[in-house]
């Protein structure tokens, strides 16, 4: 098993235990089509998984230090990037509240450096209670972010697509901030 070494094997296939600055992680590898990894990376504090190359230190996940994604990004000489975050726990005033779900898009534009294309579009719908939300798109000219806002769990799915390179933990970290989320699971894909 990969990275076995750096901590003890867990009961179950595929895990091992890691600890690293007082916290302990447990890792999960999955083996994918393409024979990329995922990784895994469970903390009290939160979630993260980020797809891995061949030499790149499974610990890197525990970091918001993003050379390991655009090294990747760089080597594959990827088309774009794509960040699917869950966030859990929100702030429920915070994702009822087209006018600041649309502050936080905006807001996310420019820490990230995307520029965007036409008006927020944030629309509250879904007979489902499971569902029901609102929804929210923004094109922006280097493709397009768009999000979920659950009422019923009081969580926030967003994806960011771009062909410009940007970070994907700090959209991550930039929005559990904003909406006050607990945890949060991101998982990246490059777009080749």
């Amino acid at each position: 098993m990969p990275y076995a070494g750096r901590g003890s094997t867990l009961p179950g296939r595929g895990y091992a235990q890691v600890s690293r600055k007082g916290y302990t992680f447990l890792l999960r590898h999955v083996l994918f089509k393409n024979c990329q990894k995922l990784i895994t990376c469970t903390s009290e504090m939160d979630t993260t998984a980020v797809r891995v190359g061949p030499h790149i230190d499974a610990l890197a996940a525990t970091s918001r230090d993003d050379s390991a994604i655009r090294a990747d990004y760089e080597r594959e000489n990827a088309w774009g990037l794509l960040a699917s975050i869950d966030l859990h726990d929100c702030n429920p005033d915070f994702i009822r509240d087209a006018e600041k779900i649309k502050q936080h898009v905006h807001e996310l534009c420019e820490r990230i450096g995307m520029k965007r294309f036409g008006e927020t579009v944030v629309v509250n719908f879904g007979e489902d209670e499971r569902v029901a939300g609102y929804s929210m798109t923004q094109l922006i000219e280097t493709s397009l972010i768009s999000g979920h806002y659950a009422n019923l769990t009081n969580a926030v799915y967003l994806d960011v697509f771009s062909c410009k390179y940007y970070n994907p933990y700090e959209v991550a970290e930039f929005t559990k901030e904003f909406f006050q989320a607990k945890s949060y699971n991101l998982h990246y894909t490059l777009r080749v």
